[in-house]
């Protein structure tokens, strides 16, 4: 399996736990996505409530998304 890791700049660097915040396999274009949390770059949530941390985690699942290619940049975020 051929593979390409994608660690977008503005989400936290996995690597320190052994992870990618996203792989594509490229032969067949697969993107598989590493479970999303609240991190910032100092691995330290940001919101205080549910809500917040579920939509803080949403935001970097759709940044890691658009990074592999998955999805489009949206012209209003």
């Amino acid at each position: 399996m051929n593979k390409k890791l994608i660690n977008p700049e503005e989400l936290y660097d996995g690597a320190a736990f052994g992870m990618s915040q996203a792989t594509i396999e490229t032969a067949s274009g697969l993107v598989f996505v590493s479970g999303q949390v609240d991190w910032n770059h100092q691995y330290e949530t940001t919101e205080n409530s549910i809500e917040g941390q579920t939509r803080k985690a949403l935001d970097n699942l759709k940044i890691a998304l658009t990074a592999a290619g998955s999805i489009e940049p949206s012209p209003f975020s």
